[in-house]
């Protein structure tokens, strides 16, 4: 996975998209998963959900459910 890297739809600051290779996110970057995709970095979920395979950085044999964010407009999230 160090060298992994894939498409990626970016969203930009005018809310379009735009496809960039995924070694090209930094933090506080948004961007679409597609479904069925082996993602190579660290991110919330803003909205839906994800099965996510952690097994090499925690030891979990098996995927575990991501739920995304409470859709709340008081909270800041850091």
């Amino acid at each position: 996975m160090a060298r992994y890297s894939c498409p990626i739809e970016l969203r930009l600051d005018n809310g379009q998209y735009t496809t960039v290779d995924s070694s090209k996110l930094v933090p506080g970057d948004v961007f679409k998963v597609p479904e069925r995709t082996i993602l190579p970095c660290d991110a919330i979920l803003v909205s839906g959900t994800a099965i996510m395979n952690e097994s090499m950085l925690t030891g979990e044999s098996i995927p575990v459910i991501k739920a995304s964010l409470p859709n709340v407009t008081t909270h800041i999230f850091n």
